[in-house]
């Protein structure tokens, strides 16, 4: 049996319930821009010297930012400061959180702010961005609006241990799941124990359901595909791979730990680890980042991975300074400079013409390699309530992977239960 939904994950959600039938005041605002967002170490060290610029730079109103353990600990505060109207004016968020703070009525549509002539952003800068960066921060449920935009991009992305994939045999890392499980069997025999990391994070699993050939919703958006071969071919992998000790299950920071102790030779994780991982492992051994495997016969194809940011309604000055803000952390040389010091992606195209990024790029092959992948890129949908099946999907692996369920009785339970999520109903 898988174990249902978590209470904090419900309370959420009757949480925002009672924020859209009640209506929700805004407290007297501080005398700062608040930004609450995740970056720790050495992100966070760059993201406030950004900001420390921003603030030297543009007079008004000082961007403070004030950083989170999680998404999920920034999500519950969001919520719950909502009660007292105490949101802060800026946030980072992804996609899927945006439907519910929007029903909420807590943060303001961007449309009016980027055409504004004075602080906008031009037709020119606008095409500037990425597409699927823009696009994912559009709501075709809410009238094409944007409601968010981007800030931290980055991919999902295969790490792999090229020192120990050549004593095992290979020169090239894998980029078919059978290929991947083969290799796996090479080196536990090196290692002499799991060559995988694996964590069940939804967005990985989001991204293996992809990579064989699957979908997440059906064209309408109204209910789940999980019930299908796609799904159920990632969960009978993912039991083959824990049953035969080729992968270990972990989370967090044992994950990245793990792969540059040497533990394990692959990584499948969001590509904003690599600054870090670089600072750590150094010239210890060679390894690199590639485009996760995929079923044969089905194309490439990775993960959008990332935060954006939301302006949350306060008052026209605050507003007006967030978005000044956002502008200028996603202008060209800054979102340059963020990628270059992280493991984030230039949200602008025009970053790749910068002397310093070019330069990047042409001595670090890991970053080149992130960055084209972002060509197989594809978002998760960014529908009302998916929050919770994010926390459904991973019960349902657990389950497989501990054998308290079948592929197939797994699948089917996490579809039903899905789309009672998405209908509000469960």
């Amino acid at each position: 049996m898988i174990r249902r939904m978590g209470g904090n994950l419900a309370l959420t959600v009757g949480l925002l319930a009672t924020l859209v039938s009640s209506g929700c005041a805004v407290r007297a605002q501080p005398s700062r821009i608040e930004l609450w967002h995740t970056r720790r170490g050495q992100q966070q060290k760059v993201l406030e010297e950004i900001v420390r610029r921003f603030n030297d730079a543009e007079p008004g109103l000082p961007i403070r930012p004030d950083s989170y353990g999680s998404y999920e600990d920034l999500n519950r505060k969001i919520i719950v400061t909502a009660q007292t109207g105490s949101w802060p004016a800026l946030a980072t968020v992804y996609e899927n959180q945006v439907p519910d703070y929007w029903e909420a009525g807590i943060v303001r549509s961007l449309d009016d702010l980027v055409a504004d002539p004075e602080t906008g952003l031009s037709p020119a800068e606008q095409a500037d961005f990425v597409e699927i960066f823009l696009w994912s921060n559009r709501f075709s449920r809410f009238g094409n609006q944007l409601l968010s935009f981007p800030f931290t991009k980055s991919v999902l992305v295969m790490y792999y241990n090229r020192t120990l994939l050549r004593q095992a045999g290979y020169e090239r890392p894998p980029q078919t799941w059978r290929a991947f499980e083969a290799q796996c069997r090479a080196v536990r025999a090196i290692v002499k124990g799991p060559a995988y990391a694996l964590e069940l994070d939804p967005s990985t699993l989001h991204g293996m359901i992809f990579s064989h050939g699957g979908q997440i919703v059906d064209a309408e958006e109204k209910q789940t595909l999980y019930d299908q071969r796609p799904t159920i071919r990632t969960f009978a992998l993912l039991r083959r791979l824990t049953e035969s000790g080729l992968a270990s299950q972990m989370s967090g920071d044992d994950v990245t730990n793990a792969f540059q102790s040497q533990r394990v030779a692959f990584a499948i994780a969001s590509s904003s680890a690599r600054g870090a991982l670089e600072q750590r492992i150094g010239d210890r051994f060679e390894w690199g980042a590639a485009l996760p495997p995929h079923a044969e016969g089905v194309a490439p194809v990775t993960v959008l991975y990332g935060p954006n940011v939301c302006v949350f309604r306060t008052d026209p000055e605050r507003e007006r300074r967030a978005w000044r803000f956002i502008r200028y952390f996603t202008s060209t040389e800054v979102t340059a400079e963020w990628a270059m010091k992280t493991g984030y992606l230039p949200v602008r195209k025009s970053a790749l013409k910068t002397p310093a990024l070019q330069q990047f790029y042409a001595t670090n092959p890991r970053a080149r390699a992130i960055y084209a992948a972002l060509r197989y890129a594809r978002s998760e949908p960014p529908l009302p309530r998916m929050q919770l099946v994010r926390d459904q999907i991973r019960e349902a692996a657990t389950a497989v992977i501990t054998e308290q369920s079948t592929p197939e009785a797994a699948a089917a339970y996490l579809k039903r239960h899905a789309d009672l999520s998405l209908a509000g109903r469960d």
